[in-house]
Order: structure tokens, then C-alpha cells, then sequence
């Protein structure tokens, strides 16, 4: 009985990210967007919310950025904060 209620679990969790990939991928709503996954021990595994992360336009760093670069990008920000806004993807 317990194995079967995972089953259904795992069928429902599935269902919930490809339809929720299928919308990002609709409107893609990380379009200019930049991410980095600081932990795998993360919830749905870090595979998934890459890919739901690139269906939805956006980009998936391999490493975390400098502490260098995320200070200009903090001042790029407080500067302009127009010029921080996302753009369209390469």
C-alpha cells in the first residue's frame, strides 16, 4: 500500500513539472534571467529545476559568479536600475 500511494506521489509530481515546463516554455518566463543552484540538496532534485529553468528561457550558470562581479552588478543596479533589467536571450 505504501509503495503504491509513492507511485501515485511520483505520478502526480511528473505530471505537475511537465505541465508547468510546458508553460514556461510557452511564455518563458526566465527569458534574460541568470541562475545558479548554490546546493543539490534541493527540492525538486537540482536536474529538474535546471531543466525547468532552461525550458523557461532562462540560464543556468555552472558556478556561482565572483563576489567581484555581483558587487558591479550591485552597483550597475543602485546606478541605473533600468540597466539591470533582463534581456533577450543570445
Amino acid at each position: 500500500a505504501h509503495a503504491k500511494k509513492n507511485d501515485i506521489i511520483q505520478d502526480i509530481f511528473e505530471k505537475y513539472i511537465f505541465v508547468h515546463a510546458a508553460r514556461a516554455q510557452e511564455s518563458r518566463v526566465f527569458n534574460g534571467y541568470y541562475f545558479a543552484i548554490l546546493s543539490q540538496n534541493v527540492q525538486p532534485p537540482a536536474a529538474v529545476l535546471g531543466d525547468v529553468i532552461r525550458c523557461g528561457g532562462g540560464k543556468l550558470l555552472s558556478t556561482m559568479p565572483s563576489v567581484k562581479a555581483l558587487k558591479q552588478v550591485k552597483k550597475l543596479r543602485d546606478e541605473d536600475p533600468r540597466s539591470c533589467r533582463p534581456g533577450t536571450p543570445d
